[in-house]
């Protein structure tokens, strides 16, 4: 039952995403009705602390390149997974600060397929050369698998972070920013964030986030675990992404462990 609920709502998703629902706002109660001028300060100093947690925007821009070895698991689900097979690992080379990046699968049918963008172009490899190739399916994952990666430090590029409050989750409380383009509302064209901060640690334990190229009625959280330092940079190994709010026990979606992250030269 649990399977074909979950095939229902992967096919709803292809509908879901069309013009027509208003978009979901995921603002809690403090960002819709509390908001000071105190608070826009509070959010942008709160995100500072969380990037020199994890190791400091600059010594991470300072890496220039990482490389990174994920498997990718959509639990069989391939309607939204689009990979060429489940669980997918890849090999990711990853243009820090940039959304350029080229990744090889590991294995599967196109084991050894090779596919990059730059410049917001994708690329595969005839004879071992880089040619010019739409595919937008990879496109999206070039990008989003890039963006993931570098998420704590390039979230700071949102046009508006703001502080918006407290929240528990189990028996934490987590202090929460609040990060978007374009309005502060909820629009149609701009993804919302909240990032859900460890008091102690100031790692991201929870994110709530959007997707409006997908479904702009719909919200996720992931969850991150498994913090390593790799040459003073600590990054999630481990991340679990459901359907709700953090701690709301929602519908799985996928998950991804990086085997390997390391800084090239």
């Amino acid at each position: 039952m649990k399977t074909l609920y979950f095939i229902v709502f992967s096919i709803s998703l292809l509908f879901l995403s069309c013009e027509g629902p208003k978009p979901k706002d995921i603002r809690n109660e403090y960002l819709r009705n509390n908001l000071s001028d105190a608070d826009y300060q509070k959010g942008k100093e709160l995100l500072h602390k969380m990037q020199e947690a994890y190791g400091g925007k600059n010594n991470w821009l300072d890496k220039k390149q990482a490389r990174f070895v994920q498997v990718a698991d959509w639990y069989g689900n391939n309607i939204i997974g689009r990979w060429d097979t489940l669980p997918q690992i890849f090999e990711m080379i990853s243009e820090l600060g940039e959304d350029n990046s080229s990744l090889i699968l590991k294995n599967g049918p196109t084991q050894g397929t090779y596919w990059a963008i730059k410049n917001g172009e994708t690329f595969s490899k005839e004879e071992g050369k880089e040619v010019k190739e739409e595919n937008e399916t990879m496109k999206d994952k070039l990008l989003f698998k890039n963006y993931w990666f570098q998420f704590p430090f390039r979230i700071s590029e949102a046009e508006h972070i703001i502080y918006a409050g407290q929240e528990k989750v189990g028996e934490k409380d987590y202090e929460l920013i609040y990060a978007i383009w374009g309005s502060e509302e909820a629009n149609a064209e701009y993804d919302q964030f909240i990032l859900y901060l460890d008091p102690a640690t100031f790692f991201i334990e929870y994110l709530y986030f959007t997707v409006r190229d997908k479904a702009r009625i719909l919200a996720l959280s992931a969850r991150f675990d498994d913090f390593k330092s790799i040459d003073n940079i600590s990054l999630p190994h481990s991340q679990f992404v459901t359907k709700g709010k953090p701690g709301a026990d929602g519908l799985k979606f996928h998950e991804n462990h990086y085997l390997e992250i390391e800084w090239l030269p």
